[in-house]
């Protein structure tokens, strides 16, 4: 059970005589320690996630516990206990400060002056110091289970302790985070979610298992609401824990092929000036979405629509194909059988006709789209088109043509990822 202010109260109320007043919208964040504050001018040894303690001696006006909760809102704790009977009196615990701490949503609670602080603070480190080591030993084992799946005493049986059965569901997400996991443990403990999150290569990660994998959609929207959080990618789900890896590496995939400007780099500004739904669709040619690039519903899952930060491996269409392609060598020959000539022309010239050509497949062989979105004179494009088709000999209004080139410049996009 995740230590919060929520399961304090549950477990340990009666014992400690603790009262909840205000702030109950955050009772579900994290509690990571507990700290005694007696000085203001102390506030910079506050942490995120740690609740605070004060006896009022010196903070006990309804002006000074105001600021104490907004001080203590900026520093992302987890809630605000005062010691009431000596300092800090009933007459003290104005409307004002009842309100302040609902609109922060910073838990406040009172504890009786007769509780003796030390039982309370012992009481609630050593259940953190459990939670803690529980904590490292699953972290430990699924990362083992990612980076060494072939070394099975290395994670099987400290699973098998905590509870996860090996031939069960898995699945990996690599979140694209701007800051720590800090935000994202608060997130999944604010929703009563338990997926696990780990580093993986100093990666971001995220490992589901079983109900989990079910409650995918409410996971995504949490972690969407998460401050700071910049993409979420997501694997296939696999069936045995020693296959996690697989999970991961199409999930870490997932986040390459997003982040790679040369990829999207048209297609989103296309897509931004057309409102489409997906940064990498060809907007412009329902062939190509059926035949080469994403399905036309990209960023949904089942009904639900998500925006274009969330990329499931599964909608990467034909770069699912170049992912299981261990011969590199095949895809590059692939590739320049039909741009070899186009790139050897244009080092040679100095020109920009492969380029070009890109675009102008992807605008639906649009001389004035085409024009726009390489912010170039329409007149020269129509120069450049004409020179195309006398270059390559191409009739480039045929289908099987446009599949042909569309094909080549998918893996010479996926090649500048290697």
């Amino acid at each position: 059970m995740p230590t919060n202010v929520q399961n304090i109260l549950k477990t340990m109320k009666t014992k400690y005589h603790l009262n909840l007043l205000a702030g109950e919208n955050g009772s579900f964040q994290a509690v990571n320690w507990v700290y005694i504050l007696e000085d203001m001018k102390n506030c910079d040894f506050i942490r995120s996630g740690e609740l605070i303690i004060t006896t009022g001696l010196q903070i006990h006006t309804p002006e000074s516990i105001c600021k104490l909760l907004k001080l203590l809102s900026e520093k992302n704790c987890s809630g605000l206990i005062l010691n009431t009977g000596r300092y800090i009196l009933p007459d003290n615990l104005t409307p004002e400060i009842i309100k302040t701490s609902n609109d922060l949503a910073i838990p406040l609670l009172t504890m009786p002056w007769n509780i003796h602080i030390s039982d309370f603070m012992q009481e609630i480190c050593l259940q953190l110091s459990r939670q803690f080591q529980q904590t490292q030993t699953i972290t430990i084992a699924f990362e083992n289970a990612i980076l060494n799946p072939q070394y099975k005493d290395l994670y099987l049986p400290a699973l098998a302790h905590e509870g996860y059965i090996p031939d069960n569901n898995y699945q990996v997400l690599v979140i694209d985070h701007e800051d720590s996991m800090d935000d994202i443990k608060a997130s999944f403990l604010a929703e009563d979610l338990t997926g696990i999150p780990i580093h993986v290569n100093q990666q971001i990660c995220v490992i589901l298992y079983d109900r989990q994998i079910k409650l995918m959609d409410l996971i995504i929207m949490t972690l969407l609401d998460t401050r700071g959080i910049l993409g979420i990618y997501v694997g296939e789900p696999v069936s045995h824990v020693s296959e996690l890896k697989a999970s991961y590496q199409q999930a870490l995939f997932a986040k390459n092929i997003s982040a790679s400007s040369k990829i999207t780099a048209y297609h989103n500004k296309i897509n931004d000036d057309q409102k489409e739904t997906h940064p990498r669709i060809p907007a412009y040619d329902p062939h190509a979405r059926e035949s080469i690039a994403y399905p036309a519903n990209i960023n949904t899952r089942r009904n639900v629509m998500y925006p274009q930060n969330v990329v499931f491996f599964h909608d990467l269409g034909i770069y699912q194909l170049f992912f299981q392609q261990e011969d590199m060598s095949m895809l590059l020959h692939m590739k320049n059988m039909i741009l070899h000539d186009l790139e050897a022309y244009d080092h040679t010239h100095q020109t920009d006709y492969t380029e070009t050509m890109y675009v102008y497949l992807l605008t639906n062989n649009s001389i004035q789209e085409t024009a726009n979105q390489m912010h170039t004179h329409r007149n020269t494009i129509n120069y450049r088109i004409r020179k195309l088709r006398e270059l390559t000999g191409q009739n480039l209004d045929d289908p099987l043509v446009r599949f042909n080139y569309f094909l080549a410049y998918y893996i010479r996009d996926y090649l500048s990822l290697s």
